[in-house]
């Protein structure tokens, strides 16, 4: 069992996702923070910029300026159940200040829940390897100022 960093109980934070998912049923791409309540799109600028000054009040150790690496922990359906309870658990080892992924396969119309978490590496190589322990396709980089990038996960390499 991870050591506890002040990540909120999964019993607690649950039932908010619930809803989330419940009453935005087109949602296309989005982050939830659940110990503020914020929604994020990543691929809008200002909300970019939000995601990332939030994420390094929450996260102790983030260093401001540096880029910020959103990178999923977890591969999952959009369903809450144990495998969304395991990965919430396990996101104790990287932050204190986990959040939920939701997001819709356009070409399959299937919705999924993940658990990223907002990191910090010193080049896209350290991230890039973090990706692939997870068996994530692609993940977010925000920088500072918002500009943001999808990096596409090269598991040839």
């Amino acid at each position: 069992m991870p050591a506890d960093k002040g990540v909120l109980a999964f019993d607690e934070v649950a039932p908010q996702l619930a809803k989330i998912c419940s009453e935005n049923v087109n949602i296309s791409a989005c982050s939830y923070q659940p110990r503020t309540g914020s929604i994020f799109d990543d691929r809008i600028h200002r909300q970019a910029r939000l995601h990332y000054e939030e994420a390094v009040k929450l996260n102790g150790g983030l260093e401001y300026g540096q880029p910020l690496y959103v990178i999923s922990i977890s591969n999952h359906l959009g369903y809450i159940d144990r495998g969304l309870h395991s990965a919430w658990e396990n996101s104790a080892y990287f932050t204190p200040a986990p959040m939920f992924g939701i997001w819709t396969d356009f070409d399959t119309k299937t919705r999924y829940l993940d658990v990223p978490v907002n990191l910090q590496f010193k080049n896209d190589k350290k991230a890039l390897d973090f990706a692939k322990l997870y068996a994530q396709a692609a993940f977010i980089k925000i920088h500072r100022d918002g500009r943001i990038g999808f990096v596409h996960v090269d598991f040839s390499k």
